[in-house]
């Protein structure tokens, strides 16, 4: 049991006999060894308790001095400090704490760079699916929130309130070029709306309040900021629309002539088979699934078809998760889409990318 705890001593010091005024009390070759008593967990000093006298013989044993000559090595201060080594409880202590604020930080490090991946992640597949907004496509906007206002946001968030975000709706009436022309729709409501009949339902009670304006394609680029959405806030970016005070950043386009899928984060691979899993959310109308067609990469695409997607509810909803085998990790791919809605027009969207990047626009545009 010792091994695991257990008492021992340590040498703090040694002195000739003349030096602690025991020249007449000892022996040639024999020294006077203060030591330090410590408590130890598996060898490791933690815990000085109290300072003992020995008497180390010309043989290298250790024996106790004599009742008088504890007595004449007592009567003296001899300045005996304990060696720093039994005091391993209390740097044992810092470097804990030290490690552990250490590891915090690199779990909030991490946790920030992991959402900030995912931010760029959607930041990027809103760009790509902005390069083919057409007319009648619908925008939603987010008003970026001012250093007071982010301050109230991650108040109600440590709270657990509901937060309040300024949304604006702009439905495209014409794309000519890099030019936009919109109908700004204000939005009553805090929340995303998904689905045509909510935008539709806001479109028809907000009709008097709307305005219309011209927006180019790279303000609206500029308008791809996804850092608003990190616990840190840290707001950059936005941009100005026609006729609204402050600064917008996009937060999503919605198509209203068919399905309008994107990814959704969380694709997954698996080594024992090349095992790919690509999650997508519809967030236009309800379509079918009715041919995969691979065309970079050795995947084989194992959905099984036909397959009716339906719309995503809210951002949180995948409407089909695409299945495979035989893909390489981090290679890129590319497929086909060929789906069919309940009018049986046909419609394809181009899926490419890999591990880390990825993205899916309609084909041809």
């Amino acid at each position: 049991m010792k091994i695991v705890w257990g008492w021992n001593t340590l040498k703090i010091k040694t002195f000739e006999p003349h030096e602690v005024g025991l020249e007449k009390e000892l022996i040639y070759g024999e020294k006077v060894e203060p030591r330090q008593e410590y408590f130890h967990l598996y060898l490791i000093p933690l815990l000085g308790v109290k300072k003992e006298w020995w008497i180390r013989g010309a043989d290298n044993k250790l024996r106790q001095p004599s009742k008088q000559q504890l007595e004449i090595l007592n009567s003296k201060d001899h300045k005996l400090r304990a060696p720093l080594l039994t005091y391993s409880w209390f740097w044992l202590a810092i470097l804990i704490a030290i490690g552990a604020n250490l590891f915090l930080r690199f779990e909030s490090l991490k946790a920030s760079g992991d959402n900030q991946k995912y931010h760029e992640f959607r930041a990027d597949a809103l760009l790509a699916r902005l390069n083919y907004v057409k007319t009648g496509d619908l925008l939603c906007f987010e008003k970026v929130k001012t250093p007071e206002e982010i301050e109230e946001f991650k108040e109600n968030y440590e709270l657990g309130l509901a937060q309040k975000n300024q949304l604006l709706f702009a439905k495209v009436l014409a794309r000519k070029g890099e030019n936009l022309d919109l109908l700004l729709i204000p939005n009553p409501s805090t929340e995303y709306f998904y689905g045509n009949e909510n935008l539709e339902s806001v479109w028809k009670e907000s009709h008097p309040e709307t305005v219309q304006g011209t927006s180019t394609m790279e303000q609206l680029r500029a308008s791809v900021e996804f850092n608003a959405y990190n616990f840190t806030m840290k707001q950059k970016g936005g941009t100005a629309l026609p006729k609204q005070e402050g600064a917008y950043m996009l937060c999503f386009i919605q198509k209203t002539d068919g399905a309008d899928f994107e990814y959704a984060s969380g694709m997954s691979f698996s080594s024992e088979n090349g095992g790919i899993s690509l999650p997508l959310r519809n967030f236009g109308l309800p379509t079918t699934l009715i041919k995969i067609e691979n065309l970079y990469g050795a995947t084989k695409w194992t959905t099984t078809l036909p397959y009716t997607i339906g719309h995503a509810e809210n951002s949180w909803d995948n409407s089909i998760t695409l299945e495979g085998t035989g893909y390489d990790y981090n290679s890129k791919f590319m497929l086909m889409l060929t789906t069919q809605n309940k009018q049986n027009k046909i419609q394809k969207y181009l899926l490419k990318g890999n591990m880390e990047h990825q993205s899916i626009v309609p084909w041809p545009y």
